[in-house]
Order: structure tokens, then sequence, then C-alpha cells
């Protein structure tokens, strides 16, 4: 039995990417109400520091 894992080149390296799917990406995108509270919410915090 051999323990040991399997050599890692990039060929294979690049074979294992190309199989992996691209992902939600749609989680990525904030809707225009959540961008401005998180703006909104920023400054908040960046007032709320200096006091």
């Amino acid at each position: 039995m051999d323990d040991r894992p399997p050599a890692l080149s990039f060929a294979a390296l690049d074979a294992r990417i190309e199989v992996m799917p691209d992902g939600p990406a749609s989680i990525l995108r904030t809707s225009r109400t959540l961008y401005w509270l998180n703006i909104l919410g920023s400054i908040a915090i960046v007032f709320g520091l200096q006091n």
C-alpha cells in the first residue's frame, strides 16, 4: 500500500481547476438598497467611533 498522496504537477492542477464549477457568482451581487445601507452604516460607525 502506498500512503503517499499523488504527485501534484501544474498539468494536474490545471485539470482540477478546469473541473471546478464557476460557483454562485450571484451571491456576490448586492442589491442597490443594501449597497446604500452598507455605506450609511459605515459612515455611522465612523462617526460613532469618534465620540
